[in-house]
């Protein structure tokens, strides 16, 4: 069973809003650099140029984590968390299944809803989600997948 973490809300707003904050420093750098007649002067050039660059790796991490992804196999006993990125797993860690003793829901502090695989030692993000019935499908779903008990704290 495979899980994206982040449900489409949050990975369609990463979408919209991460092209918006990198359009600006690309429009000023084009504006500047016109307008002063094709060159712009070293530093600002360099300034603008980091400024670009920071901001393109900034939206590779968010995009990053935004399409986080959990697969559970209890036939090997593993947990898998995997960082996809434009259809490529850029890293996976994994986990043994045996470490976790529960699935849990609960509120978030920041509004919405969580279910994660906890054990003693690690515990796994499974679901961030507004939509409660959403995450308390994953939740019995993954509970059911592994096996596990539903702490249900709502």
């Amino acid at each position: 069973m495979e899980i994206s973490v982040y449900d489409r809300l949050a990975r369609r707003i990463a979408w919209i809003v991460l092209p918006a904050l990198f359009l600006p420093p690309v429009i000023l750098f084009a504006t500047l650099s016109r307008s002063l007649g094709g060159g712009l002067p070293g530093d600002l050039g360099l300034v603008l140029a980091a400024v670009i660059a920071v901001t393109a790796l900034t939206n590779l991490l968010v995009l990053l984590v935004v399409s986080v992804r959990v697969r559970l196999d209890p036939d090997e006993g593993k947990v898998l968390r995997i960082y996809p990125l434009f259809g490529w797993t850029l890293y996976q860690k994994e986990f043994a299944l045996a470490q976790f003793d529960r699935v849990s829901l609960f509120r978030s502090a920041r509004g919405g809803y969580v279910a994660r695989l906890v054990g003693r030692e690690n515990d796994i993000l499974l679901c961030v989600s507004s939509n409660l019935k959403q995450a308390r499908e994953t939740a019995e779903d993954a509970a059911r997948c592994c096996r596990l008990s539903l702490n249900d704290q709502l």
